[in-house]
Protein backbone atom coordinates (compact mmCIF):
# COMPACT_ATOMS: atom_id res chain seq x y z
CA UNK A 1 0.00 0.00 0.00
CA UNK A 2 2.62 2.27 -0.32
CA UNK A 3 1.92 3.27 -4.07
CA UNK A 4 0.41 7.15 -4.31
CA UNK A 5 -2.58 5.46 -5.82
CA UNK A 6 -2.81 2.60 -3.25
CA UNK A 7 -3.00 4.91 -0.55
CA UNK A 8 -5.51 7.39 -1.73
CA UNK A 9 -7.71 4.40 -2.42
CA UNK A 10 -7.72 3.19 1.06
CA UNK A 11 -8.22 6.45 2.60
CA UNK A 12 -11.39 6.62 -0.07
CA UNK A 13 -12.46 3.14 1.21
CA UNK A 14 -12.20 4.37 5.04
CA UNK A 15 -14.46 7.11 3.90
CA UNK A 16 -17.41 4.88 2.25
CA UNK A 17 -16.76 6.30 -1.07
CA UNK A 18 -15.93 3.12 -3.03
CA UNK A 19 -19.06 1.60 -3.87
CA UNK A 20 -19.68 -1.00 -6.65
CA UNK A 21 -19.03 1.48 -9.77
CA UNK A 22 -19.26 4.44 -7.93
CA UNK A 23 -15.51 4.92 -7.13
CA UNK A 24 -14.16 8.56 -6.21
CA UNK A 25 -17.97 9.52 -5.64
CA UNK A 26 -17.82 12.05 -2.99
CA UNK A 27 -14.36 12.69 -3.13
CA UNK A 28 -12.34 12.17 -6.43
CA UNK A 29 -9.08 11.45 -7.54
CA UNK A 30 -7.91 14.88 -7.65
CA UNK A 31 -9.24 15.71 -4.46
CA UNK A 32 -7.89 13.17 -2.66
CA UNK A 33 -4.51 14.31 -4.21
CA UNK A 34 -4.78 17.43 -2.92
CA UNK A 35 -5.23 16.23 0.48
CA UNK A 36 -2.05 13.65 -0.07
CA UNK A 37 0.17 17.13 -0.79
CA UNK A 38 -1.36 19.22 2.11
CA UNK A 39 -0.50 16.12 4.19
CA UNK A 40 2.74 15.45 2.96
CA UNK A 41 3.52 19.37 3.24
CA UNK A 42 2.20 19.27 6.76
CA UNK A 43 4.34 16.00 8.13
CA UNK A 44 7.66 17.99 6.12
CA UNK A 45 7.11 20.77 8.86
CA UNK A 46 7.46 18.96 11.79
CA UNK A 47 9.40 16.08 10.60
CA UNK A 48 11.45 17.17 7.66
CA UNK A 49 13.42 13.87 8.55
CA UNK A 50 10.75 11.90 7.23
CA UNK A 51 11.70 12.52 3.02
CA UNK A 52 15.75 11.26 3.91
CA UNK A 53 16.61 9.51 1.21
CA UNK A 54 20.44 8.48 -0.23
CA UNK A 55 22.33 9.70 -3.31
CA UNK A 56 25.80 9.98 -4.66
CA UNK A 57 27.47 13.19 -5.34
CA UNK A 58 30.32 13.86 -7.54
CA UNK A 59 32.60 16.13 -5.51
CA UNK A 60 34.73 18.72 -7.44
CA UNK A 61 38.18 20.38 -6.69
CA UNK A 62 38.53 21.79 -3.22
CA UNK A 63 36.88 21.85 -0.29
CA UNK A 64 33.79 23.60 -0.69
CA UNK A 65 31.25 21.53 -1.97
CA UNK A 66 27.23 21.74 -2.73
CA UNK A 67 24.36 19.28 -2.98
CA UNK A 68 20.96 20.15 -5.35
CA UNK A 69 18.23 22.35 -4.69
CA UNK A 70 15.85 21.75 -2.06
CA UNK A 71 17.73 19.35 -0.47
CA UNK A 72 19.94 19.29 3.27
CA UNK A 73 22.82 17.41 4.14
CA UNK A 74 22.56 14.78 6.70
CA UNK A 75 25.63 13.41 6.39
CA UNK A 76 28.04 11.26 3.75
CA UNK A 77 29.45 7.65 3.92
CA UNK A 78 32.74 6.86 1.98
CA UNK A 79 32.75 4.22 -1.14
CA UNK A 80 32.67 1.09 1.72
CA UNK A 81 29.41 2.46 3.30
CA UNK A 82 31.26 3.66 6.54
CA UNK A 83 29.91 7.05 8.07
CA UNK A 84 32.55 10.04 7.86
CA UNK A 85 32.98 11.85 10.74
CA UNK A 86 31.21 15.58 11.26
CA UNK A 87 33.81 18.15 12.10
CA UNK A 88 33.63 22.04 12.39
CA UNK A 89 32.41 23.67 9.24
CA UNK A 90 33.88 26.88 10.17
CA UNK A 91 37.47 25.74 10.56
CA UNK A 92 37.22 23.59 7.38
CA UNK A 93 36.17 26.77 5.64
CA UNK A 94 39.00 28.47 6.71
CA UNK A 95 40.88 26.19 4.88
CA UNK A 96 39.71 27.48 1.51
CA UNK A 97 42.32 30.21 2.02
CA UNK A 98 44.95 27.19 1.63
CA UNK A 99 43.40 25.28 -1.48
CA UNK A 100 46.56 26.16 -3.78
CA UNK A 101 48.49 24.04 -1.26
CA UNK A 102 45.99 20.82 -2.04
CA UNK A 103 48.21 18.22 -2.55
CA UNK A 104 49.08 16.39 -5.82
CA UNK A 105 47.23 13.78 -6.95
CA UNK A 106 48.37 10.13 -5.73
CA UNK A 107 48.13 6.80 -7.50
CA UNK A 108 47.85 3.52 -6.42
CA UNK A 109 48.24 0.73 -8.95
CA UNK A 110 47.95 3.63 -11.05
CA UNK A 111 44.40 4.57 -9.82
CA UNK A 112 43.69 8.10 -8.19
CA UNK A 113 43.36 7.11 -5.02
CA UNK A 114 41.31 10.30 -2.37
CA UNK A 115 39.40 9.76 0.92
CA UNK A 116 37.14 12.15 2.59
CA UNK A 117 37.85 12.15 6.29
CA UNK A 118 35.76 14.80 7.71
CA UNK A 119 33.12 16.96 6.28
CA UNK A 120 31.16 20.19 7.61
CA UNK A 121 27.97 21.65 6.73
CA UNK A 122 27.58 25.10 6.80
CA UNK A 123 25.56 27.10 9.88
CA UNK A 124 24.32 29.38 6.83
CA UNK A 125 23.35 27.29 4.03
CA UNK A 126 22.76 23.90 4.59
CA UNK A 127 23.23 22.95 0.98
CA UNK A 128 26.70 23.87 1.08
CA UNK A 129 29.85 21.30 2.78
CA UNK A 130 33.49 21.49 3.35
CA UNK A 131 35.62 18.38 2.81
CA UNK A 132 39.30 17.72 4.37
CA UNK A 133 41.68 16.80 3.51
CA UNK A 134 40.85 19.34 -0.12
CA UNK A 135 39.58 17.34 -3.05
CA UNK A 136 43.05 17.50 -5.81
CA UNK A 137 42.43 18.77 -9.16
CA UNK A 138 42.57 16.12 -11.99
CA UNK A 139 40.19 14.02 -9.03
CA UNK A 140 36.55 13.47 -9.50
CA UNK A 141 35.63 11.09 -6.39
CA UNK A 142 31.94 9.99 -5.08
CA UNK A 143 30.45 9.83 -2.14
CA UNK A 144 27.35 8.62 -1.16
CA UNK A 145 25.19 11.22 0.81
CA UNK A 146 22.14 11.31 3.18
CA UNK A 147 19.79 14.04 2.42
CA UNK A 148 16.59 15.54 3.55
CA UNK A 149 14.87 16.49 0.72
CA UNK A 150 11.29 18.74 0.20
CA UNK A 151 8.07 17.20 0.71
CA UNK A 152 7.07 15.80 -3.24
CA UNK A 153 4.64 17.65 -5.00
CA UNK A 154 2.16 15.00 -6.36
CA UNK A 155 -0.21 14.40 -9.84
CA UNK A 156 -1.83 12.21 -11.51
CA UNK A 157 1.08 11.00 -13.59
CA UNK A 158 2.49 9.74 -10.01
CA UNK A 159 -0.40 7.31 -9.08
CA UNK A 160 1.37 4.36 -9.11
CA UNK A 161 4.61 5.73 -7.98
CA UNK A 162 6.11 4.38 -4.40
CA UNK A 163 5.78 7.39 -2.22
CA UNK A 164 9.32 8.36 -1.08
CA UNK A 165 8.38 8.80 2.57
CA UNK A 166 9.42 6.37 5.52
CA UNK A 167 6.52 4.14 6.54
CA UNK A 168 6.06 4.96 9.76
CA UNK A 169 4.31 8.38 9.04
CA UNK A 170 1.98 6.54 6.67
CA UNK A 171 -0.49 6.34 9.30
CA UNK A 172 -0.43 10.53 10.24
CA UNK A 173 -0.78 10.74 5.91
CA UNK A 174 -4.15 8.95 6.74
CA UNK A 175 -5.31 10.29 9.29
CA UNK A 176 -4.69 14.24 7.77
CA UNK A 177 -6.38 13.20 4.45
CA UNK A 178 -9.21 11.77 5.97
CA UNK A 179 -9.47 15.24 8.44
CA UNK A 180 -9.56 17.12 5.13
CA UNK A 181 -12.23 15.09 3.46
CA UNK A 182 -14.52 15.19 6.27
CA UNK A 183 -13.55 18.93 6.84
CA UNK A 184 -15.65 19.36 3.35
CA UNK A 185 -18.77 19.03 4.56
CA UNK A 186 -18.65 21.47 7.57
CA UNK A 187 -22.73 21.53 8.11
CA UNK A 188 -22.43 18.17 8.78
CA UNK A 189 -21.73 17.85 12.93
CA UNK A 190 -21.10 14.56 12.53
CA UNK A 191 -18.00 15.06 9.70
CA UNK A 192 -16.85 17.88 11.85
CA UNK A 193 -16.46 15.81 14.75
CA UNK A 194 -14.57 13.67 12.16
CA UNK A 195 -12.40 16.12 10.96
CA UNK A 196 -11.70 17.37 14.49
CA UNK A 197 -11.08 13.97 15.87
CA UNK A 198 -8.11 12.87 12.76
CA UNK A 199 -6.70 16.31 13.00
CA UNK A 200 -6.41 16.14 16.38
CA UNK A 201 -4.87 12.46 16.11
CA UNK A 202 -2.83 13.66 13.50
CA UNK A 203 -1.00 16.12 15.32
CA UNK A 204 -0.60 14.25 18.58
CA UNK A 205 0.93 11.42 17.23
CA UNK A 206 3.71 13.63 15.10
CA UNK A 207 4.34 15.17 18.80
CA UNK A 208 4.87 11.39 20.29
CA UNK A 209 6.97 10.50 16.96
CA UNK A 210 9.02 13.15 18.05
CA UNK A 211 9.52 12.82 21.70
CA UNK A 212 10.22 8.69 20.61
CA UNK A 213 13.00 9.72 18.55
CA UNK A 214 14.51 11.82 20.43
CA UNK A 215 14.93 9.34 23.12
CA UNK A 216 15.95 6.22 21.30
CA UNK A 217 18.87 8.91 19.42
CA UNK A 218 20.27 10.15 23.29
CA UNK A 219 20.38 6.65 24.34
CA UNK A 220 18.22 6.86 27.43
CA UNK A 221 15.12 4.69 26.35
CA UNK A 222 13.26 1.68 28.05
CA UNK A 223 15.47 2.04 31.22
CA UNK A 224 18.96 2.58 29.48
CA UNK A 225 21.59 4.93 30.24
CA UNK A 226 22.42 6.66 27.20
CA UNK A 227 25.31 9.31 26.25
CA UNK A 228 22.64 11.87 24.93
CA UNK A 229 20.90 14.64 26.26
CA UNK A 230 19.20 12.99 29.47
CA UNK A 231 16.59 15.56 29.13
CA UNK A 232 15.15 13.49 25.56
CA UNK A 233 13.85 11.10 27.81
CA UNK A 234 10.08 9.96 27.52
CA UNK A 235 8.14 10.95 30.84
Amino acid sequence: MNTVGKIIEHVSGQLNDQGFKLEYTRWNRETQLEYMNQALKEIGTYRPDAFTRTEPITLVAGTKQTVGDFKTLKGIHDSNGLPIHEGDASLLKAFMAYDYCTPKVQYKNGTPVYNVKSFGVSAADSKVFYVSPPVPNGVTPTITATLIGEPPELTLVDWDTELAMEGKYYNNLIDFMQARAYELDSESPNSRANSQMYFTRFYQAMGVKYRIDAAVKSGYYKGEVGTGDPRAVIR
